[in-house]
Parts: structure tokens; C-alpha cells; sequence
């Protein structure tokens, strides 16, 4: 799934902190608030929850590989030394 690869690329620079925003996000920010629109404001059903579950996965994909890009550009990813 896109959201792990953009996780273990996190993990793999050592940065374990985005790591753990990124889930915290995905999961309290974006996720339960779209499970309850779905759910409460439209005719979805149980396809709604498959719905907000897809979409939260692509936005925070889409947010974690912005948020990369920003840190190598600035060089805190790249020469940083992993031991």
C-alpha cells in the first residue's frame, strides 16, 4: 500500500518522528473524521467506509511524499548519518 512505502522511507532515513505523525494524522485527522461524514452525511452504506479508508490512505501518501521532498531539499535527510 502507497501509505507504508511512504512509512518505511521515513523509517529507512531515520526518520521515525514524520513516521509517527504521518500515522497519527492518517488516522485522527483524516480518517475517523471522514468515516463519520461518510457515514452521518451521505448514502454510501458500508462502501463509505471503504471510501474514507482509500482516500485517507492517498492524501496522507500524497502529504508524506510533499513532506520528503521538502526535507531532502533542505538537506536533513541526505547527510544525515544512520548508525
Amino acid at each position: 500500500m502507497a501509505t507504508y512505502k511512504s512509512n518505511d522511507l521515513f523509517k529507512g532515513v531515520g526518520e521515525t518522528g514524520s513516521s509517527f505523525v504521518i500515522n497519527v494524522t492518517r488516522l485522527w485527522t483524516l480518517r475517523i473524521p471522514m468515516l463519520y461524514a461518510f457515514g452521518k452525511y451521505t448514502d454510501f452504506g458500508p462502501t463509505g467506509i471503504w471510501i474514507a479508508m482509500i482516500l485517507s490512505n492517498v492524501v496522507i501518501y500524497i502529504i508524506g511524499q510533499i513532506w520528503f521532498e521538502i526535507l531532502f531539499r533542505r538537506n536533513t535527510i541526505s547527510t544525515k548519518q544512520i548508525t
